[in-house]
C-alpha cells in the first residue's frame, strides 16, 4: 500500500489523477480490511509561515481523506492531522527537495 503521496505544488491542497489514484489504491485496502483505521498527516515545505504551512498540510490530509469518505470509507475510520515543514524528509534545499516534501504520509492504525 502507499504509505506517501508527494509532489504537491506550493500551497496546493487539490488532488491530481496520479494522487487519486493512489488513494483508490488505499480505498480499496480499507475496503478489504474494515477493522483498518488510517491516519492521513499532511505536510508542506518550508516556504512561508509556519502557522500557515501547518494550516495547508491540514488541508491537504482533509481532501484526501473527503476522497477516501467518496469512495466509500467511513470517516470514523480516517484521522488527520499536520506535519506542517516539521517534517521533512529531505532538505529543503532546491526546488525539486522541496517538492518531495510537500506530501501526504498514511499510518495504518489497528
Amino acid at each position: 500500500m502507499t504509505n506517501v503521496i508527494n509532489e504537491y505544488a506550493f500551497d496546493d491542497t487539490g488532488l491530481n489523477d496520479e494522487q487519486k489514484k493512489s488513494l483508490d489504491n488505499i480505498a480499496e485496502v480499507l475496503n478489504n480490511y474494515s477493522d483498518l483505521s488510517l491516519q492521513i498527516k499532511g505536510h508542506t515545505c518550508n516556504i512561508g509561515y509556519k502557522s500557515v504551512n501547518e494550516r495547508v498540510g491540514l488541508r491537504r490530509a482533509d481532501t484526501a481523506k473527503a476522497y477516501l469518505v467518496e469512495k466509500g470509507i467511513s470517516a470514523e475510520r480516517i484521522s488527520t492531522i499536520t506535519g506542517g515543514e516539521s517534517e521533512p524528509i529531505v532538505e529543503n534545499n532546491s526546488c525539486e527537495n522541496r517538492k518531495q516534501n510537500r506530501r501526504l504520509s498514511f499510518t495504518i492504525l489497528q
